[in-house]
C-alpha cells in the first residue's frame, strides 16, 4: 500500500507486487503476472466511469464512490476478477458509510489486464493461486484506480462536490480508502483499510 500511497504508477505497483511475491514464492507465474499490459485497463476504466456517470449522475448526497471488486465465473467455469462502481452517502463522518452504497453502475469496467490474472495462476496449484486472487488483484486494483483517477478531469465526478471518498476492493473482504478526490486531484494521504 505504501506504493499507492505515495502516487505511484500502476506499471511500478505491478512491478513491485511481483518482486515481492517472486521472493516468497518462486514460479513462473510472476513472469507472466509482470507481462500484464496494464495500459488498456486504465483506458478502458477512465472511459467507463465517464460513460457511467454521464449515464446516471451520481445524486447529491453522494460522498464516496467504491470500486468493488468480484470474482466472476466464465461460462465454461473460470473465474475472472471484475471491477463494478457504487457509492453512497457519510463519508467522511459516518464510519459505517461503506454500508451506505446507494448509487450503482450497471456492469463491469473492461479491464482485460485485471481479468486475465487468476487465469495466469489456475495453473501454478492452489497456494500461488490463492496469492494472486487476493494480494496480486488486491495491490492492481489499488494501483488502477489511483492512476485512472489521476488522468482524469477531478470535476467529472466530484459535480459540485468539494470532495469525494475513494474506496477499492473485495464485496466480501478488505477494501481501502485510496483515497480523497478533491478538485486538485486525488489525494492519497489518507490510504488506509477502510472495511
Amino acid at each position: 500500500m505504501a506504493r499507492c500511497r505515495d502516487g505511484d504508477a500502476l506499471e511500478a505497483i505491478i512491478a513491485d507486487t511481483v518482486l515481492h511475491g517472486a521472493a516468497g514464492a518462486p514460479s513462473p507465474v510472476w513472469d507472466a503476472v509482470a507481462s500484464v499490459d496494464s495500459a488498456p485497463d486504465v483506458v478502458g476504466l477512465g472511459r467507463w466511469v465517464t460513460e457511467k456517470i454521464a449515464e446516471r449522475p451520481p445524486p447529491p448526497h453522494l460522498s464516496a464512490i467504491w470500486f468493488g471488486l468480484y470474482e466472476l465465473e466464465t461460462k465454461g467455469g473460470a473465474t475472472h476478477a471484475a471491477i463494478q462502481l457504487s457509492g453512497g452517502p457519510g463519508f467522511p463522518e459516518d464510519p459505517q458509510w461503506l454500508f451506505k452504497q446507494d448509487w450503482y453502475t450497471p456492469g463491469y469496467a473492461p479491464t482485460p489486464g485485471l481479468a486475465s490474472l487468476l487465469a495466469l495462476a489456475a495453473p501454478a496449484g492452489p497456494d500461488l493461486y490463492w496469492l494472486v486472487s487476493y494480494a496480486v488483484v488486491f495491490a492492481y486494483t489499488l494501483g488502477l484506480v489511483g492512476t485512472t483517477l489521476d488522468r482524469l478531469d477531478p470535476q467529472a465526478l466530484l459535480g459540485q462536490r468539494s470532495q469525494v471518498g475513494v474506496a477499492a476492493g473485495f464485496h466480501d473482504g478488505d477494501i481501502a480508502l485510496v483515497g480523497v478526490l478533491e478538485p486538485s486531484g486525488l489525494d492519497r494521504s489518507e490510504l488506509d483499510w477502510a472495511g
